[in-house]
């Protein structure tokens, strides 16, 4: 009887799980090593205002998971206050709450967060929420329509248009129109908003984008504003000051949309202040502790997902065939006689548990007495 069947199944076998290999090495990132470390960036927001002895709340939006970024940890921290999470308009948002805060408060929000690569500028998503239409005056209205008209005539395409706005807004002599829909002396995220209402009013879903930019360690980080577009089924990337296709890989999403960071009632003096610092973390941990949320199928069904109780006991019947191909390859290709084939698996689990010294003890009088 021929054994081509045993060959074909067995090459098959062998290159799916190859395929699986390269695919979480290179795609997924998972590490070979133990002893690898991830690069993890560290947020930190820090909340202080005055109590004024009545029930206080403080709704802050805090980030989500990306593509970009997966979240790994994060801790909340207050003292005397109720605590819950939500989602409002597709933003994460925590709810500290207190029946009577007086005096200075101090709430603490830290995220750690570590880079996947795993998107460019454009996002899949089914999801197009996005501001309402503004409600410009005649004069405006009119200024923005001329505009986009302008815009139009040299422009092929959704991003080509964004990017002959920005063009518009950002000139350092703009016409008359663009002078009545910024304003006088407008700053950046007033352009970002000015370009939203636009695209809005050419029919262009976009929304606002809120972040912060990584770096080594950074004190007091200002948040940056981009605009995402919708364009042919995904959301598109464009940076308000370069005007360009693309999100840098050091940006870090926080929320997206016109809500303020933070709603405060029952107090006032209120001041937040975000710092970022790098550190690194053995991967594997890493992996394991974003694995839960992770939406990829394949990390769904890593070992990493087990407990770790169990993680231990795979790790151990995993080795056996390990053990057994190098004893087939050591018997039939080297030549070297054995005790069968899993006799010495079995020998070697046993001096696993019992430690070597002990475990040649063991054998030693086993076999003696038999």
């Amino acid at each position: 009887m021929s054994n081509r069947p045993v060959y074909v199944i067995a090459a098959f076998l062998a290159l799916i799980g190859f395929a699986l290999f390269l695919y979480k090495w290179r795609v997924l990132e998972y590490p070979l090593l133990p002893s690898a470390h991830a690069e993890i960036w560290n947020i930190e927001a820090h909340v202080v205002f005055q109590g004024k002895g009545v029930p206080a709340k403080l709704e802050f939006l805090i980030p989500k998971e990306t593509r970009r970024y997966v979240i790994v940890d994060e801790a909340f921290i207050s003292r005397g206050y109720g605590l819950n999470t939500r989602i409002r308009d597709n933003n994460r948002e925590a709810v500290w709450t207190s029946r009577k805060a007086s005096g200075r408060q101090d709430i603490y929000y830290r995220a750690s967060a570590r880079f996947v690569k795993r998107s460019d500028s454009a996002e899949s998503t089914r999801e197009q929420s996005v501001s309402d239409k503004p409600e410009f005056d005649d004069a405006t209205a009119h200024a923005a329509t001329v505009l986009i008209d302008k815009i139009r005539a040299h422009s092929s395409d959704v991003s080509s248009f964004v990017i002959q706005l920005f063009q518009n807004l950002n000139s350092e002599n703009p016409d008359h129109n663009v002078v009545l829909l910024l304003g006088r002396n407008p700053g950046q995220v007033t352009r970002v908003r000015t370009a939203v209402d636009i695209l809005q009013v050419a029919g262009i879903p976009a929304r606002l984008v809120h972040g912060v930019v990584l770096g080594e360690y950074r004190k007091n980080t200002p948040l940056v504003q981009w605009l995402q577009v919708y364009d042919r089924g995904v959301w598109r990337s464009i940076d308000p000051v370069a005007g360009e296709v693309g999100i840098p890989d050091n940006y870090f999403t926080w929320w997206r949309g016109t809500n303020p960071l933070m709603r405060l009632s029952g107090a006032d003096d209120s001041a937040v202040a975000i710092s970022v610092s790098r550190s690194e973390l053995p991967a594997l941990k890493s992996f394991a502790e974003g694995n839960a949320a992770n939406k990829e199928s394949v990390p769904r069904f890593s070992l990493l997902s087990l407990p770790i109780e169990t993680q231990l006991v795979y790790r151990i019947l995993l080795t056996i065939p390990v053990g057994a191909l190098l004893l087939v390859i050591l018997r039939n290709v080297i030549g070297v006689k054995t005790f069968g084939t899993f006799m010495p698996i079995l020998i070697a689990l046993a001096f696993r548990e019992t430690q070597l010294a002990w475990g040649i003890v063991l054998f030693s009088l086993v076999v003696a007495l038999g």
